[in-house]
């Protein structure tokens, strides 16, 4: 392919379309070899070498993850997030949101003609959390005015 460019280099667009070829090219890879990924991810998480992760690579017994139990993919997922348990995985589910997943329908999305915007939510906008503000000083002071906390 000839470039028009006159330092022999490429424009910007020919990047970025080479880019993107090759982020899709990668993702493709790593979707039919996933039991290489893991096996490399395992060894990866075990601080191994270089010389482990390649030895990892090559003597994997099923580089492309095909199983007899079913999908390979949805059963890694389930493996996964079985892992997230423990404090990590709590502190990513209640901060990052971590209930929306490839298994789980988003329930939060307007669907049909003319959808594709989110469900309105709960939101303090405007002098709302001026009034909330002021709630919760009141019942503080209640609170206190009753007797409170007592040291005693």
């Amino acid at each position: 392919r000839e470039n028009n460019n006159s330092n022999g280099g490429m424009d910007e667009k020919e990047m970025d379309n080479r880019t993107r070829f090759a982020l899709g090219y990668a993702m493709v890879l790593l979707r039919q070899h996933l039991g290489a990924l893991d096996e490399l991810a395992d060894i990866m998480e075990k601080d191994g070498s270089v010389a482990d992760c390649i030895l990892a690579l090559e003597t994997c017994p099923n580089v492309s993850g095909y199983t007899l139990k079913g999908d390979y993919d949805k059963i890694r997922r389930e493996r996964l997030r079985a892992e997230e348990s423990g404090v990590g995985g709590w502190v990513e589910r209640t901060f990052l949101g971590g209930g929306k997943t490839i298994d789980v329908e988003d329930s939060g999305t307007i669907e049909g003609k003319g959808g594709g915007d989110k469900k309105p939510t709960f939101q303090l906008t405007g002098d709302d959390p001026f009034y909330a503000a002021i709630a919760v000083a009141v019942a503080f002071f209640a609170w206190a005015s009753n007797g409170g906390l007592s040291l005693h």
